[in-house]
């Protein structure tokens, strides 16, 4: 947890300079059957998230969405990410990963979107019992 808040506090501080885009997500992990939350950042170019997963695990990424196509509203992306996980249950199973995703955001307002999305992480032999999909559902506002 204290990574998640450390993370999240650095994320903030770079809001403070040059942050496009903060988003709050709700999670569901298929692979754990658990619901959490996920908070966003977008700076400089770069995607930020902490993801805190009930009693499982956080997850800390690192990574970039690309566009795709446009369809009225909804923008339709991709993206890649490199993970640290950290294990609540057991602390020999920290690790990292990646992950892969693909979203839709739909322009709600000038500066709000609703965000849709699925993902699927891979991580390293102590974290692959963590392996598997997760759908996310959330809000981005853009500064």
């Amino acid at each position: 947890m204290k990574k998640v808040i450390a993370t999240l506090i650095l994320s903030a501080s770079a809001l403070a300079a040059n942050a496009i885009e903060v988003g709050v997500e709700g999670v569901h992990d298929y692979g754990v059957h658990k619901n959490g939350y996920r908070a966003t950042a977008e700076v400089l170019g770069i995607d930020l998230s902490a993801t805190h997963m009930g009693h499982s695990y956080n997850r800390v990424t690192v990574g970039k969405d690309f566009d795709i196509f446009k369809f009225g509203n909804a923008t339709f992306s991709a993206g890649v990410a490199g993970a640290y996980q950290d294990t609540l249950v057991n602390k020999v199973q920290n690790g990292y990963g990646a992950v892969v995703d693909a979203n839709v955001n739909i322009k709600v307002t000038k500066k709000v979107e609703a965000v849709v999305g699925v993902e699927h992480f891979t991580g390293q032999s102590q974290v692959k019992s963590f392996n598997g999909n997760a759908a996310t559902l959330g809000l981005n506002i853009k500064f």
